[in-house]
């Protein structure tokens, strides 16, 4: 492995002619959710508080993308929050608006709530914060910051977990595409196949909207007609259904079957981009340094830009603000894979991120 420093890239720096923090675009092959997204604008309208509900993968988090994009100015500032990162981030926030020199040192959720409301949040403008993934409703930086927040702005969050009643928040349930849907968003992507070939993908596919974005970048990548996908798509299911796994539910088996496929294309195609995706399995799933990759021997920058550009052809890694994303859907398939598998030969990801992590610490440590 190689000595590798990298510079802590988080906080941003202030460009004074915006007033939004870290908004996501929505994919580019986004569909539908028409009535959905006037659902939530109308939701807003009547209770500051809402929040999306859904199976992983559903599209929760690309439906508020696209509800942002569209009414975004019809607020002052919009910030969007990682929920599991919410104190670092109002850390990010407040310093990166010009309000730093208030913050104390390792201020509470409660501290930081009245920063951002004070400071950066005025009195008379319209602020909404996107909270992402909340995983935890009864931890105590969340209960102060829903507490703390209540009336001052709108908030619109998205959540896998179902129990809000006693909250005062607005729930939105986010289903699965209806067949048609499913079939309107395939046809849209996937051109020159039958009706008959389409129909047959969807119902394999279940109308998850996540293994149909999957399907249409596989499909897209390899140039491949959709009767030879579903060939394909049927020989990985056999083996995936034959696996003893039971904590896998059959959504969870479609997903993994689609990106099983993916993964072993990958691996065909380049050997370090399989190691690279299957660390990024064990590592923070929304802030991930690609610069991390150059550590390990035989990878460079240029290297760990053709993989980036590989990984995103088959929409298993996003670029954002500096930072790697990956689904944390992914992430369970691929450290399923890993341990079950050995998708990674003469490696342990696991290992190698830690060793990695530790390396670039010590190295840090020795300029102190």
């Amino acid at each position: 492995m190689k000595n590798l420093e990298i510079k802590d890239e988080s906080i941003q720096s202030r460009d004074d002619t915006v007033e939004h923090w870290n908004i996501y675009d929505p994919v580019s092959v986004f569909y539908g959710r028409k009535e959905l997204i006037k659902n939530i604008h109308s939701a807003l309208d009547s209770n500051q508080r809402v929040v999306l509900t859904g199976l992983g993968g559903v599209g929760k988090t690309q439906t508020v993308a696209k509800f942002t994009q569209l009414y975004k100015d019809e607020y002052q500032k919009v910030f969007w929050i990682a929920a599991d990162n919410l104190n670092k981030t109002m850390d990010e926030i407040i310093r990166y608006f010009g309000f730093g020199q208030y913050l104390p040192k390792d201020p509470s959720t409660e501290i930081l709530v009245k920063l951002l409301l004070s400071k950066v949040c005025k009195v008379e403008e319209k602020t909404l914060i996107v909270l992402d993934d909340v995983t935890n409703l009864s931890s105590k930086d969340f209960k102060s910051f829903l507490r703390h927040v209540k009336d001052k702005l709108s908030l619109l969050m998205t959540s896998q977990l179902t129990d809000w009643e006693d909250l005062a928040v607005t729930n939105i349930k986010v289903p699965c595409f209806e067949e048609y849907e499913s079939v309107g968003f395939l046809e849209g992507q996937i051109h020159h196949a039958s009706a008959e070939d389409i129909s047959t993908l969807v119902g394999h596919l279940q109308c998850y909207p996540l293994a149909l974005h999957q399907a249409i970048c596989y499909i897209r990548k390899l140039k491949i007609a959709v009767p030879s996908y579903i060939e394909q798509f049927e020989a990985c299911r056999k083996s995936v259904l034959s696996m003893k796994i039971k904590s896998f539910s059959d959504y969870d088996k479609t997903l993994l079957t689609v990106w099983d496929m993916a993964f072993h294309k990958i691996k065909e195609e380049s050997k370090n981009a399989i190691l690279v995706l299957t660390m990024m399995g064990y590592m923070d799933n929304k802030r991930i340094n690609k610069k991390t990759f150059t550590y390990l021997d035989n990878i460079d920058e240029i290297d760990v830009e053709e993989i980036v550009q590989l990984l995103g052809q088959y929409s298993l890694v996003n670029e954002r603000n500096g930072f790697l994303e990956i689904h944390a859907l992914v992430q369970k398939m691929l450290r399923y894979c890993v341990e079950e598998q050995n998708l990674v030969e003469d490696e342990c990801p696991k290992k190698l991120v830690m060793d990695t992590i530790a390396g670039i610490f010590s190295f840090k440590k020795k300029d102190l």
